[in-house]
């Protein structure tokens, strides 16, 4: 091996994985083969040949018995191993698309702050703007194929809702949450009807109650609507297949007036398929979104609200 190695993507090297895996296996299958053969050779082998016998192999030696047992574990053995390769297969996947979020993040920071030391011309500004809702989509793009491949759910989207204005109140109930950015698997119709959910009713209304923090999983979105516990939006009833289940982080970044929940991160399917274990992985996702935002916008026009993107989009 030269002492040194350019890489690019963590996904490319699924091959030498497969040869690592081959080596770990053989240690295992060496492992078993002599925990099974001389720990467990008084209590298997009679079974085996009582096994073959009833099969009609009346005549069943030991040497017959040894092959087909040596069959079963190189059966077992492979299984094993096709198992552990697409385990660390969607482990590496998963760290590509969480590094091509960080990517896309640090990308709009950095075109819209521009060059350091110097500030952004109003035309550049006007361009970043309009380029604004690009972002946010692509945001979502990038968390959907993320969760798709965490989840193991093809059916996942994404959608971002932005607060359309800074206030003093934490809970102030006259800030309202715009969608800024849906992924690819939702209705381009949406934007026609999508409309601004106010901070004191439903779901960001829970999750400001509870501080602004954890995750709200949704198992049943038409229970939850019947129940009382969920907003049902003009989009709701046009699309009701879009959209069955979901979670939902808060965005929660730094503006000039303290800590606040500047937005929320949505993950929808159309399978219950989301579980406590995902919820880091969300927060995560939400931390990252919660520095850059704030900072991309801070740069759009500064003679408004810090989050008055949410307000154009109403």
């Amino acid at each position: 091996m030269e002492p040194f190695e350019h890489a690019f993507e963590g996904r490319q090297d699924f091959v030498d994985l497969v040869r690592s895996q081959v080596k770990k296996v053989e240690g295992i299958c060496i492992a078993l083969a002599v925990t099974l053969v001389g720990g467990g050779v008084f209590t298997w082998w009679d079974k085996l040949q009582q096994w073959m016998q009833g099969l009609g192999y009346q005549g069943a030696n030991s040497a017959l018995a040894v092959l087909v047992f040596a069959s079963l574990a190189v059966v077992i053995a492979v299984l094993v191993f096709l198992l552990i390769c697409q385990k660390n297969k969607r482990l590496l996947d998963l760290r590509w698309h969480l590094h091509e979020f960080a990517h896309t993040l640090r990308d709009a920071v950095v075109e819209a702050e521009g060059p350091p030391g110097k500030t952004r011309k109003s035309s550049d500004q006007q361009e970043v703007s309009r380029n604004f809702r690009l972002f946010c989509n692509d945001v979502c793009d990038r968390g959907r194929e993320f969760f798709r491949s965490l989840v193991n759910d093809d059916t996942i989207t994404c959608c971002l809702r932005i607060a359309d204005k800074d206030s003093d109140d934490p809970k102030d109930p006259n800030v309202s949450y715009c969608t800024a950015g849906r992924s690819k698997g939702l209705s381009a119709s949406r934007d026609e009807t999508s409309k601004p959910i106010p901070a004191n009713l439903g779901i960001p209304c829970f999750l400001l109650r509870e501080g602004s923090k954890g995750v709200l999983i949704c198992h049943d979105i038409r229970k939850a609507i019947r129940d009382h516990a969920f907003v049902e939006t003009e989009n709701e009833r046009r699309f009701p297949n879009e959209i069955k289940t979901l979670m939902v982080a808060p965005v929660n970044g730094w503006t000039d007036k303290g800590e606040r929940m500047i937005g929320l991160f949505y993950v929808n399917s159309k399978r219950d398929r989301f579980r406590p274990e995902h919820v880091d992985s969300l927060r995560t996702i939400a931390d990252m979104l919660g520095i850059a935002i704030p900072r991309v916008v801070n740069q759009l026009d500064k003679r408004q609200n810090r989050f008055s993107i949410g307000e154009k989009k109403r």
